[in-house]
């Protein structure tokens, strides 16, 4: 069987993360004593910066391709592969619940995959803007006849169904920067989502699929988070938090250089008394969000923080406490021998694209295909009526 490589990359607002990899000869395959084994073989990886600001980003797709094109080059990448997947934390990620319905026939019939199918689609197409594209959609829960809340109804028996699902959409014009930035270095986008889902696939929460976790996701710009209950997703949100907009109010407090800010926000609340209490007073922000995304949950019994901000030294430790549950680093396993702590914590999301990347069935291939070529018609043809209208 021909292993097909994927270039796989995150892009967040001051970095790119990429990685390559094919499918695993001996993936599935659990080695006593050891690491649990990624579902590929890692061909590369790496991290590049990204130069953007905060009202353009990411919207330079030439900017973006000669990113990862330095970087591919630097590492000793001749070939880049054909298809590519992507995962990226944004300010402007929108999160809803949709649902709809099917009649499946007057008399009980047997549920089947397509049925599952045609209740997501539609329930996508009540629901998504204009404007706006797909990146995660997580059934959950479908009813029918006799049964209501069940994750995976097929095989029951209904003649109609019901499903409720979470929506997480992004601006058409942030997934198009994406597509163009790979066509330019010759590669098809092949799927996109969010970073959360990616490092919650890169293994952070394995540990703990029985409980009911929080991840906490802290990026540059924003802060996604995430309500899993033995795996499955309950609710998510993104908030207006970030580790670089935490340096930013350091830098301009303390009248600091950029490069200076950063040092002195890792050290965290160890840092001389300024910065420690700047830093008390943006917690406090992100204790706010997240109280409010947990006022009408169930508390979680522990919380995962992940993302690059996690590192400022101490933070963890007081969102511990401010939620009242035991917290911890969130890395992926797969990345424990890619080099320091801040390395395997960024490259966790990209490991965890690669893996989803790798995942399709040769039904999904052929499903890509067509998607991407009426995708590549829509896109042709708000093209046109731009140029000439």
């Amino acid at each position: 069987m021909k292993r097909q490589a994927v270039l796989a990359i995150d892009v967040g607002a001051t970095k790119v993360a990429w990685a390559i990899g094919q499918p695993g000869l001996d993936r599935g395959v659990a080695i006593p004593g050891q690491p649990p084994r990624p579902p590929f073989d890692l061909l590369g990886c790496g991290i590049a910066p990204l130069a953007a600001s905060k009202g353009s980003w990411p919207g330079d797709p030439i900017g973006l391709a000669e990113t990862l094109e330095r970087a591919l080059s630097e590492a000793g990448i001749s070939r880049v592969p054909e298809y590519g997947v992507a995962a990226l934390s944004h300010p402007a990620l929108q999160h809803r619940q949709a649902a709809a319905h099917v009649d499946l026939a007057d008399e009980p019939v047997t549920i089947r995959g397509r049925d599952l199918e045609r209740v997501q689609a539609l329930a996508v197409t009540h629901t998504l803007a204009i404007d706006r594209e797909v990146l995660v959609v997580e059934p959950l829960g479908y009813s029918g006849n006799g049964f209501s809340g069940v994750a995976d109804p097929r095989g029951l028996t209904a003649t109609r169904l019901s499903g409720t699902f979470h929506l997480v959409t992004v601006p058409v014009a942030v997934r198009r920067v994406m597509r163009q930035a790979l066509e330019l270095l010759g590669v098809e986008l092949e799927r996109m989502t969010s970073s959360l889902k990616a490092s919650i696939a890169s293994g952070i929460v394995d540990e703990w699929k029985e409980e009911r976790v929080l991840v906490v996701d802290l990026g540059g710009l924003s802060c996604d988070v995430a309500l899993l209950d033995h795996g499955s997703l309950i609710n998510s949100q993104t908030v207006p938090w970030g580790g670089e907009l935490v340096v930013q109010a350091v830098a301009r407090e303390c009248r600091l250089p950029w490069d200076r800010a950063l040092a002195v926000t890792l050290q965290g609340f160890h840092a001389k008394p300024e910065v420690s209490a700047l830093l008390e007073n943006q917690l406090g922000a992100l204790r706010g969000y997240l109280e409010a995304f947990l006022r009408d949950e169930l508390p979680p019994a522990r919380a995962v923080v992940t993302g690059r901000a996690s590192l400022i030294d101490g933070l963890i430790e007081r969102l511990e406490t401010a939620l009242g549950v035991p917290a911890s680093l969130g890395r992926s396993p797969w990345a424990r021998a890619l080099g320091e702590l801040p390395r395997q914590v960024a490259l966790s999301p990209v490991l965890g694209m690669l893996a989803l990347g790798l995942e399709r069935s040769e039904s999904q291939v052929a499903v890509g295909v067509s998607s991407r070529l009426i995708d590549r018609l829509l896109t042709r043809t708000k093209q046109i009526l731009v140029e000439y209208f």
